[in-house]
């Protein structure tokens, strides 16, 4: 197993140099002059001053000259400046991540919460009235868009009943309640958003499963259904499963962009549509770097987990 981890690992470091090279590519395919941007209209009509500006944030030189500066500093360790403010890069992701950590681990055990029993009893037992309330919650589900539900969670809780603040964010670590009641509903929308294709895939895997032969030889042997269930048929239909509970975390650590936009949660979502308005190229290309360095690692993650889920399954 660790020389199978060493390997990944090693692997990850061309993986990240394509990325690299396409995330810079495409950001500067963008249209708009970040220093137009930055000026506005104080700007216009004085060309001098603006190419005095694009020769201090190097903007004037060739682009494989800039992407080779950004990518050396990176390797080591030097994320760059923000063109914005001249603050490190490193400084303004590092005060971006706790908010998306916190919404992305409260919202996936939220939806874990309710995917693991409804898609349990769902698969057990198919066609049953449980069974058609979890294939209507997964309908509605998969079928409503985040922002939608998010403003209307926002409208009927923060609005009509004003149990609970809109939008905002404070740190838990300066006022834990304030933080709790600023998280419930943006939680909640991410929650219901992820759970219901979790508890789809849960269901069908475990009506796979059931059809296989050993579950008929547990059964025949006489094991209760409960046995039957826990230690034979849960465990390899969770395989699949943790797939997809690996991949809609990794997108969550990675920043869920419309519903941190339409509660004001300060996270990775909201920080890379701020760049990607601002054109600030640094700030952009290591905030996606970022985002695949995250899904590189859970899915080394998920691939771990397959071999304790399933003895058959050996990295060697």
């Amino acid at each position: 197993m660790a020389s199978y981890i060493v390997r990944r690992l090693q692997q990850m470091v061309p993986v990240l140099f394509l990325v690299s090279i396409l995330v810079f590519s495409i950001i500067h395919l963008i249209p708009g002059d970040p220093v137009l941007i930055m000026g506005g209209s104080l700007l216009q009509n004085r060309p001098e001053v603006v190419e005095q500006l694009r020769h201090q944030l190097g903007l004037d030189q060739p682009l494989y000259v800039q992407y080779l500066q950004w990518i050396t500093k990176a390797l080591r360790g030097d994320l760059g400046v923000s063109m914005w403010n001249q603050e490190p890069v490193t400084k303004i992701i590092l005060q971006r991540l706790p908010a998306t950590i916190e919404l992305a681990l409260v919202s996936m055990l939220m939806a874990l919460a309710v995917a693991i029993p409804g898609g349990i009893i769902s698969g057990v037992r198919p066609n049953s009235l449980l069974d058609r309330v979890v294939t209507v919650f997964v309908t509605m589900g998969m079928s409503m868009p985040g922002f939608w539900l998010g403003i209307m969670l926002m409208l009927l809780f923060a609005v009509r009943l004003k149990w609970l603040p809109p939008v905002g964010y404070v740190p838990i670590n300066q006022e834990p309640v304030r933080n709790l009641r600023y998280l419930v509903l943006p939680a909640t929308t991410l929650a219901i958003v992820i759970a219901a294709p979790m508890m789809r895939f849960l269901r069908s895997s475990l009506l796979e499963v059931a059809r296989m032969d050993y579950i008929t030889t547990a059964r025949a042997k006489g094991l209760s259904e409960r046995i039957v269930i826990v230690r034979h048929a849960l465990k390899n239909a969770l395989i699949p499963f943790i797939t997809v509970v690996g991949l809609e975390l990794a997108g969550l650590l990675a920043g869920v962009v419309v519903i941190e936009w339409v509660f004001g949660w300060p996270g990775m979502g909201w920080l890379i549509v701020d760049t990607i308005n601002r054109r600030n190229y640094s700030l952009l290309q290591s905030s996606v770097l970022l985002v695949a360095l995250v899904f590189l690692f859970m899915n080394l993650i998920v691939d771990i987990l397959y071999a304790f889920l399933d003895p058959r399954i050996r990295y060697e």
